[in-house]
């Protein structure tokens, strides 16, 4: 793995233990985009019921609609509403530039309008 030398810290445990290392709150930002669906799926299963500013996975809306079948005893439809899934406006994007602005304008939208509550 290469360095992140904007990175505060490196911490490096199984997915099973991420809970731990993973603040929560309304300053927290969590976007789920691991090596596999497998992980992904065993990762949201640790972090859904934890409050964040944002929750969100990276991937298809085929991928999605198997997390949330696979998590459907574990999550609840009203608990998917506030899992940003799949990550980024609903732009059509196709190439990792388009992608990477969808998924900055949405984390953007809903910062905002965060701020925007009394």
């Amino acid at each position: 793995m290469q360095d992140n030398k904007f990175a505060k810290r490196k911490i490096i445990v199984p997915y099973s233990e991420i809970n731990q290392h993973i603040n929560a709150g309304k300053q927290a930002y969590v976007f789920i985009m691991t090596h596999s669906h497998q992980t992904d799926q065993q990762v949201l299963a640790e972090l859904w019921h934890r409050q964040f500013a944002y929750l969100g996975i990276l991937g298809s809306r085929r991928k999605i609609k198997v997390l949330q079948q696979n998590l459907a005893e574990t999550i609840s439809k009203q608990h998917w509403q506030s899992i940003h899934a799949p990550i980024g406006l609903a732009t059509n994007s196709q190439t990792p530039m388009e992608i990477a602005i969808s998924i900055a304008a949405e984390v953007i939208s809903q910062t905002n309008a965060s701020e925007r509550k009394p």
